[in-house]
């Protein structure tokens, strides 16, 4: 009963062994039968030592670490569903995940991932909005790449929290690059322009409600054509 607290095969002690091939494993005593404590209808496999259990074959964050060994693929076709069972979509629908490349060799279908493909690009290395937000991403977890207005910059979601810390990327674009297509110039109202951190209003003196949304911030616009704005109800050249 000692061991049945335990839910995980890493955490297997000397007097426990671990059941798995079922969809769900189990911690059981060392003496007791996988087939009596854990019966799944499947042949089981008894794992006593915990470098033997399978959450650390092909475990990887990223696609460098997951192709390393030579015995493991990065892809996003494949999904875990369960302790060993897998779920394989048609084409590359699920986050990216480090899979046994033995999948593929099994697999009905073609399955596209690395090897033989090149390693995705990193969110950080792609430089404009349209590249970003275009791209499926490339860390563990995840299926894209999200774009800061006030950095001017893409990032893999796995680092917002980080990163972003009291709203310091402004507002972050995901999904479509279509939405790069929204920038502060498209705002027409000064109420519509100043809910977005990363824009400005500047009103043309002497002419109440007429003006133009700029992208920038505290410190002037981004492209440096005024300055100085924070305080000021008009901008000057």
């Amino acid at each position: 009963m000692w061991c049945l607290g335990f839910t995980g095969c890493l955490a297997i002690l000397q007097r426990c062994k671990w059941c798995t091939n079922c969809p769900e494993g189990a911690c059981i005593s060392s003496n007791s039968s996988c087939t009596k404590e854990n019966d799944c209808r499947i042949n089981q496999r008894e794992i006593f030592v915990a470098g033997n259990c399978s959450e650390i074959s092909c475990e990887a964050s990223d696609c460098a670490k997951c192709t390393a060994s030579g015995k493991c693929m990065w892809t996003r076709q494949f999904k875990r569903t369960g302790e060993t069972r897998r779920i394989l979509s048609v084409s590359p629908a699920y986050d990216w995940t480090c899979f046994s490349h033995s999948l593929r060799n099994v697999s009905p279908m073609p399955v596209e991932s690395c090897p033989p493909e090149p390693c995705p690009r990193p969110c950080h290395t792609l430089t404009s909005c349209a590249e970003c937000l275009s791209s499926n991403g490339s860390d563990g977890g995840w299926q894209q790449c999200v774009w800061s207005l006030a950095l001017q910059q893409c990032m893999s979601p796995s680092f917002l929290p980080l990163r972003c810390a009291a709203g310091m990327c402004g507002r972050l674009l995901k999904g479509q690059r279509a939405s790069c297509n929204l920038s502060c110039a498209s705002y027409q109202q000064c109420s519509h322009c100043i809910r977005h951190s990363h824009c400005g209003w500047c009103a043309t003196h002497g002419h109440n409600g007429i003006g133009r949304c700029i992208q920038g911030g505290l410190n002037g616009t981004q492209d440096g054509t005024y300055t100085g704005l924070q305080g000021q109800s008009h901008c000057n050249p």
